[in-house]
């Protein structure tokens, strides 16, 4: 397994949104922990939902929704949302094209993805209630959890830096960040460790350093989040 990823399969990053460049054929089933938007660079992207097939040149899938990707034979871009809670282009499906109309701002976004493409985006599509406020507390703990990946929150000491009983505290963590606690350490464990190798560290020690407590740990979570192996993303040669 490669020891680097060249880093430009990391193509943009802001604190609530990361966009991956990779070159595989096909991710087998699997659930986003995050909604995304995949972009194929030559032909449309095929995705495959317990609904039927949905063809398009930009595909928005939702979260923990089990789906297949074909990809075909070329590079694509995917962009993860951290900050889209709800399904605002979905009606209940697990994925959706985009339409021509809505298609040009996004291949036109995606191509400059920054803190304020993913407002437009959000001002743009994402018009449904507002999300519930984010107390202080919980801010903190996000603050505590970014500043120390090695680390996980257990639900009791979520609960006890919230001050609310367990399950209280995990209904109000899932309604801020569109994550269970389990999910959103792992996925940001996932960006810490992929930024990591990009930067020349070794998968084995990105993924430690992160949290994971060995490298199958990281390959089953990395498997399980994306339908690949960390091996076929490492070995993905992104095109110019």
């Amino acid at each position: 397994m490669p020891a680097s990823v060249p880093k430009e399969q990391i193509l943009s990053s802001t604190s609530s949104s990361v966009i991956y460049r990779s070159r595989v054929s096909l991710a087998k089933l699997h659930k986003n922990r995050v909604p995304c938007i995949i972009i194929g660079d030559k032909e449309p992207i095929s995705v495959e939902t317990p609904q039927g097939l949905i063809r398009g040149e930009a595909v928005y899938i939702a979260p923990d929704q089990p789906h297949r990707v074909h990809f075909g034979k070329q590079s694509s871009r995917t962009l993860y949302l951290e900050s889209v809670r709800h399904e605002p282009l979905l009606n209940g499906k697990v994925a959706r094209r985009f339409e021509d109309s809505e298609l040009n701002w996004v291949m036109d976004a995606i191509d400059l993805w920054s803190c304020e493409q993913e407002n437009a985006f959000l001002e743009r599509f994402d018009n449904q209630e507002p999300i519930v406020p984010m107390p202080e507390k919980l801010v903190h703990c996000l603050e505590q959890l970014g500043a120390n990946p090695h680390t996980r929150l257990s639900q009791q000491q979520l609960a006890q830096d919230l001050g609310l009983e367990r399950t209280q505290a995990l209904k109000l963590f899932k309604a801020c960040t569109g994550m269970t606690l389990r999910s959103f350490q792992i996925w940001k464990a996932i960006r810490g460790a992929l930024e990591d190798v990009a930067a020349g560290a070794h998968f084995q020690t990105a993924g430690f350093d992160n949290g994971f407590c060995d490298a199958a740990h990281f390959s089953r979570s990395f498997r399980s989040t994306f339908g690949m192996s960390l091996s076929q993303a490492l070995d993905s040669k992104p095109t110019s």
